[in-house]
């Protein structure tokens, strides 16, 4: 019976599935231990189970939650933000020098900007 329960390469070296199958010796097992016969197996009527036939349970500890995004790189982002506002000033004043001249001139602005009767 346990060669039976276990996958095995066949005469060409490819897997064959077992010949008991997954479902029917958990079924073969609930049987044993219903009927009693759970710890022994008797060959000559195939019944019982014996327990070291049973798949061996690997105990794993899972692994710590890893939390958010934000929490990892909150160092990152004040070390940036630190970096970020050592050139503040000269950066603002760079900002007001140029806005002047990106700013669209619409309207009464583009009137005043300059005078169309002199084109």
């Amino acid at each position: 019976m346990p060669a039976d329960l276990l996958p095995k390469k066949g005469a060409s070296g490819a897997w064959q599935k077992p010949r008991v199958s997954s479902r029917r010796a958990a079924r073969i097992r609930k049987e044993a231990l219903l009927d009693g016969t759970f710890g022994s197996w008797d060959a000559e009527t195939g019944k019982g189970w014996d327990p070291a036939w049973d798949k061996p349970r690997l105990s794993t500890v899972p692994p710590p939650p890893k939390g958010h995004k934000h929490d990892h790189r909150l160092g990152e982002r004040l070390e940036k933000i630190q970096r970020a506002l050592a050139n503040q000033e000269q950066r603002v004043a760079d900002f007001q020098k140029t806005r002047p001249a990106k700013r669209i001139r619409t309207g009464f602005r583009l009137v005043m900007k300059k005078n169309p009767w002199e084109e």
